[in-house]
């Protein structure tokens, strides 16, 4: 594959290089180009790149838009005389050129909407796509989150080695402290209006600081002279070998504070941007590994610093923080390369998925990464539902919302007819290739009025639901047990439950770390209680629980351990000391530790049976699913909403509570999942081979064992 990458910028160099040796390595030709920037040649040259010198960099917005007409035609010709097929940069020129040209425009961007408006507007449009850390938050359909920041590309300890050779350059020894300051400049365009550290203030940081350890001074220009005996005179190639050994990191650039953060060097920043920025704001207030302050919050942050500097063991402290971030986080490099190798041999599919209930959200979680991280756009929509977007927003997918649901059955058609037309405007601007829903009415006939294929799950069965979806879906996969939908022309059964989309241990790895934030210890027990708000069109009429067996269930259960309550609607008084106190994107770690799941959601009973876990679920109507889970697994037992069966219900949780139940809930687990398939990976190709796929497995049923 012949493949560009463009340097506009110093940081490019270390952004792209660990990509340019593996893309050289796997056997593609690698050009780089890059502005006439002597730092960014130089290094490029020590680094061994060979590289082309294409336009200049200006400070002034009007010589940058002269310039940057003349840019996009150097690059159009180079791309053109290269026959280049994949350019990778975070440059206007890459995205222009990519619309008067076959090549496909891969544009690296971390920074946010709101601060690089010129960049959005003039850059974003025109690229195929666009990958951003998952913090950040983008208007653009193009855009791929990934879990990680561009730091990673090249400070990831899988690529990072720092060389203690560094300390001797810098005239240090092992373990004296000393401390990193960078003056910006701020004469980037996404720069206008910006400010940082005054002079007076560099002066406070320099004076009180050099009494403390070894002050060294870098700036993106030339530093007052005042200053000139603190200036590192290292060479820039290993600035972050000596940012690793720093004792702290103060100044006001974004950039070297998220690479401090990142190597472990607690980082405090003073700019205008402070509290503006994804990528910082998550290093700060997720994993505290940096500060950020305004100009006129300095006293605070000198406040901070000194704060910091009293604490003993601090490096160590950091370095426990960077491992809990680094388990969240990709090797970006990995991320950048597989992704290009990608992108061009695969026609890349725009994937709309409409979610209507929060577990939608858990369902094509894995789903929709495993299709981002192929090369394809994914894109939600969903209702303003309790959770629906807190989970969206926890785990970096972009959505749409098409509003709020009505409880009335006047309100929900209505609703229905609005969430239609909006959808059908979103699938229209999104240019979307398949829709995917658990059983999703809007979805199905928004699909069928574009001609585009409407996959589904279906697994409730809720008759006057599927009657309104079923005739306008291509493909209805699911489980093979029997149920009302089976021998119908387009439903696929298959060896499933839709929680193992999301709960199989081929890609669910809980994190015993929950169970500290929940205030309990290795192995001590606790029970998790839902109660739903009986608001769906097939809950009319229904109550579950009564306020009453409520209070005595969870009394009861609290007799062998703590209890959690994760309800849609308020609890009674007596109950909100229960309520469960993390996000709900932490709900699976807790349940995959849970002694008992207990309530009046099948999706929970389900989820806590495919986790090993015993599931007790209230419900007149039941779940086909769970019947099985009940009757061949022992993992899930059902019981109806009578006054006599509540009672009922608390006494199974009892006995399971007190061990009295003589079952071995992990081994039965381990035969339920001999039974199943790999969901998510038979879901993804798919998706992927579609409409192929659904002839190869309706032909061939067995071959989706080779999903394991």
């Amino acid at each position: 594959m012949n493949i560009l990458l463009d340097i506009g910028h110093p940081a490019h160099v270390h952004l792209l290089k660990n990509t340019y040796f593996q893309l050289v390595q796997d056997g593609h030709n690698v050009w780089v180009t890059v502005r006439d920037i002597p730092l960014a040649m130089h290094l490029l040259e020590v680094n061994g790149i060979p590289f082309r010198v294409i336009g200049r960099r200006r400070d002034s917005i009007l010589r940058k838009a002269f310039i940057q007409i003349g840019l996009d035609r150097e690059i159009l010709h180079f791309v053109r005389s290269h026959k280049i097929e994949v350019g990778v940069g975070s440059s206007m020129a890459l995205s222009h050129v990519s619309k008067l040209t076959n090549m496909k425009s891969i544009i690296l961007d971390d920074d946010d909407d709101a601060v690089e408006p010129l960049f959005v507007k003039y850059a974003h449009p025109f690229a195929d796509v666009i990958l951003s850390p998952d913090c950040v938050k983008r208007k653009s359909l193009q855009t791929i989150g990934y879990p990680g920041y561009h730091d990673l590309a090249y400070l990831h300890p899988n690529v990072f080695k720092p060389s203690p050779d560094v300390l001797k350059k810098a005239s240090l020894t092992q373990g004296e402290p000393f401390f990193i300051l960078r003056f910006n400049a701020f004469k980037a365009h996404h720069d206008i209006g910006e400010s940082g550290l005054s002079l007076e203030e560099k002066r406070r940081l320099v004076n009180f600081l050099s009494l403390r350890g070894k002050v060294l001074i870098t700036a993106e220009r030339d530093l007052e002279p005042e200053f000139q005996p603190y200036a590192i005179t290292v060479p820039p190639e290993q600035i972050h070998s000596l940012m690793y050994y720093a004792t702290m990191f103060i100044g006001d650039s974004q950039s070297m504070t998220s690479e401090a953060a990142v190597l472990g060097t607690p980082a405090l920043k003073c700019n205008t941007f402070a509290g503006r920025l994804a990528v910082p704001n998550e290093l700060e207030n997720r994993y505290g590994l940096c500060f950020s302050f305004l100009p006129s919050q300095f006293d605070l942050m000198f406040d901070k610093m000194q704060q910091l500097l009293a604490m003993p063991n601090l490096k160590a402290e950091w370095q426990r923080r960077v491992e809990t971030m680094l388990k969240d986080k990709t090797d970006v490099t990995q991320f950048f390369v597989h992704y290009i190798e990608h992108v061009a041999c695969l026609k890349s599919k725009n994937v709309l998925i409409d979610v209507g209930h929060p577990a939608h959200v858990h369902m094509f979680k894995q789903v929709a990464r495993r299709l981002m991280d192929d090369g394809h756009n994914v894109l939600f929509t969903c209702r303003t539902k309790e959770f629906a977007v807190d989970l969206l927003e926890a785990y970096g997918f972009r959505y749409r919302l098409l509003g709020k649901k009505s409880n009335s059955v006047l309100g929900k058609v209505r609703d229905t007819l609005l969430f239609e037309w909006k959808e059908w405007l979103i699938a229209r601007r999104f240019h979307a290739d398949v829709l995917v829903s658990h059983g999703s009415i809007v979805s199905a006939h928004v699909a069928y009025l574009m001609r585009k294929p409407h996959i589904s799950f279906e697994d409730t069965f809720n008759m006057e639901q599927v009657r309104l979806y079923a005739p306008f879906t291509d493909v209805i996969i699911t489980a093979d047990y029997p149920h009302p939908l089976t021998g119908r022309a387009n439903v696929l059964p298959c060896a499933c439950y839709n929680e193992l989309l999301y709960l199989h241990p081929n890609h669910f790895h809980p994190d015993s770390r929950v169970l500290r934030d929940l205030g309990l210890r290795d192995g001590e027990p606790f029970t998790i209680v839902r109660f739903v708000g009986w608001n769906a069109t097939h809950d009319m009429g229904r109550n579950g629980f009564s306020e009453e067996n409520k209070v005595r269930a969870v009394k009861a259960f609290e007799q062998y351990g703590r209890v959690f309550i994760s309800s849609e609607n308020p609890l009674p008084k007596e109950l909100e000391l229960y309520h469960f106190p993390l996000l709900p994107a932490r709900m699976h770690e807790a349940e995959a530790f849970a002694s008992l799941v207990f309530g009046e959601s099948a999706t929970m009973a389900s989820e806590a049976a495919v986790l090993g876990v015993p599931g007790i679920y209230l419900d007149n109507t039941g779940r086909l699913y769970t019947a099985e889970q009940e009757a061949k697994y022992h993992l899930c037992f059902c019981f109806t909403e009578s006054e006599t069966d509540q009672r009922r219900a608390i006494e199974k949780g009892v006995e399971i509570l007190s061990g009295k139940s003589g079952i071995d809930f992990k081994a039965q687990q381990q035969l339920l999942l001999a039974d199943k398939i790999d969901v998510t990976a038979f879901f993804t190709w798919f998706i992927e081979n579609y409409p192929q796929s659904l002839e190869i497995v309706k032909n061939n049923p067995e071959y989706q064992y080779r999903f394991r």
